[in-house]
C-alpha cells in the first residue's frame, strides 16, 4: 500500500464530508513526445491502485494553540481551519502536531502575537494537518465528453 496525497477543491471536501462525492476527476498529462495516451495509461495512475491511502490537501489556516495552552498542558495540539466546508462558514478542528509547530504556532498566532494567520493553499498542507483519508477503490482512464482523456478515481473515506 503506497500513501500519496491529492489536492481537493472547497466543493469536493465538502463532498466528501456529507457523503455524496465517491470519485473526482483529472485530466491526463502523457509525457511530450511519448506513447498515445491509450498506451501510456498502464500502471501509471498517479492516485494510485485500489488499496493505496489519499491524504487530503485543501485550503487551511494555522491557528492558535489555546486548548493546551489554557489547559496548563504541554499537549502538542493546535487549531487548524478549513475553508469553505459549508457555503455559510469555515470549520476548524484541533489537530495533533509535531512539537515544533505547535510551540512555534503559539507564539506566532496567540492572543498577544503579531502575525494575524493567513490563508494558505491546498499544496502547503503538511500531512499531520490532513483531515480526511481515502482509500483509492479504482481508478480507470476514460474520455469526457470534449474527448480528452481524464483520469476517474473511486475511493472510499476512511478514519484519519
Amino acid at each position: 500500500m503506497k500513501e500519496r496525497f491529492v489536492k481537493l477543491t472547497a466543493a469536493e471536501v465538502r463532498g466528501i464530508l456529507d457523503g455524496t462525492l465517491t470519485s473526482f476527476r483529472r485530466p491526463i498529462r502523457p509525457p511530450r513526445g511519448g506513447p498515445m495516451v491509450t498506451q501510456w495509461v498502464e500502471d501509471r495512475c498517479p492516485f494510485g491502485s485500489p488499496g493505496d491511502r489519499l491524504w487530503v490537501r485543501e485550503s487551511w489556516m494555522p491557528g492558535y494553540d489555546h486548548r493546551s495552552v489554557d489547559a496548563g498542558d504541554d499537549a502538542s495540539i493546535c487549531e487548524v481551519f478549513y475553508r469553505g466546508v459549508s457555503k455559510d462558514h469555515n470549520d476548524c478542528e484541533f489537530r495533533p502536531a509535531p512539537d515544533d509547530i505547535a510551540e512555534e504556532w503559539s507564539r506566532t498566532y496567540s492572543e498577544d502575537g503579531d502575525d494575524d494567520p493567513r490563508w494558505r493553499s491546498a499544496g502547503s498542507m503538511p500531512r499531520w494537518a490532513s483531515r480526511l483519508d481515502l482509500e483509492v477503490v479504482g481508478s480507470q482512464p476514460e474520455k469526457d465528453a470534449a474527448g480528452a482523456w481524464e483520469w476517474v478515481t473511486t475511493f472510499r473515506r476512511v478514519q484519519a
